[in-house]
């Protein structure tokens, strides 16, 4: 009961009751904190394929002739020929059906895909 033992442990008193209040508010705001985060890099990941997606939809319903919004577009498709299908078919394979789980395998297969996509988009662009 010494006057001066409270002053001897004065670091570690204040050490514990720092290390307390971060880890209550972390408990508060790390779960939103997380999600936020989460959803962020996903649209970051992913729309980089939607864009992907994109392209490939339209470079289709062009080759296809269905209904081209001008002549010249059609034959623009056209001109690559039948290696121009063949890699824009590659392309779509490649972005469709992409795995959204968040797992290793999953994270491998996604950075895998997507780097043989944005390849063979150069591809398909430079024959298109």
């Amino acid at each position: 009961d010494d006057l001066f033992d409270s002053l001897l442990t004065l670091e570690s008193s204040f050490y514990q009751q720092g290390y307390d209040e971060g880890l209550n508010d972390g408990l508060r705001s790390g779960t939103s904190e997380g999600k936020q985060f989460g959803l962020q890099t996903g649209f970051q990941r992913f729309v980089s394929i939607g864009i992907l997606q994109g392209r490939c939809r339209v470079w289709n319903e062009l080759g296809s002739g269905k209904n081209p919004s001008s002549s010249t577009a059609a034959d623009l498709v056209l001109l690559g020929g039948g290696r121009s299908t063949k890699q824009l078919q590659v392309l779509t394979d490649l972005v469709t059906g992409i795995p959204t789980e968040n797992t290793e395998d999953a994270v491998e297969d996604y950075e895998n895909r997507f780097k043989r996509a944005r390849a063979r988009a150069k591809v398909v662009v430079r024959l298109l």
